[in-house]
């Protein structure tokens, strides 16, 4: 597998969105959100996210894997915050080389996202660390 990280151009954000939304729709199984699958589409189709997509190169450049990213402004930092990460098999050092390298091109500083504990495991594996625990309740 040849993977390559793509970044998706907002003016075909929306003929994109239904090769990866199947894949986005199955990750929200795994856990409550505080998106819905069509407030994603919402959030990428206007340009508030970012819409990343990883192809394999030696299948026709078939996407394999989907990165929804939205870019916070920190005193310190300019943070690029994963609100959803989909797909098989990109995740590991190589596929996280390429995303760091596209997101420092992109100026942002540090990279933050929730996770689930499986999820928290592969990212500990690429140099990522747990920061806080997040609690809810509704209220």
């Amino acid at each position: 597998m040849n993977l390559q990280l793509q970044y998706v151009p907002l003016a075909h954000a929306a003929q994109t969105w239904p090769l990866v939304e199947n894949e986005i729709a199955r990750m929200l199984e795994f856990g409550p959100c505080d998106h819905t699958l069509d407030q994603m589409r919402m959030q990428v189709c206007t340009g508030n996210w970012s819409l990343l997509v990883f192809v394999d190169a030696d299948e026709a450049n078939k996407i394999v894997g989907a990165l929804l990213v939205h870019f916070q402004h920190f005193p310190n930092d300019r943070v690029a915050f994963i609100t959803a990460a989909a797909g098989k098999g990109f995740f590991n050092k190589n596929g996280y080389k390429q995303l760091t390298d596209y997101l420092k091109a992109e100026g942002a500083t540090r990279i933050q996202s929730y996770t689930r504990p499986s999820m928290a495991r592969l990212s500990r594996i690429c140099g990522m660390t747990a920061v806080t625990t997040l609690m809810d309740a509704p209220l």
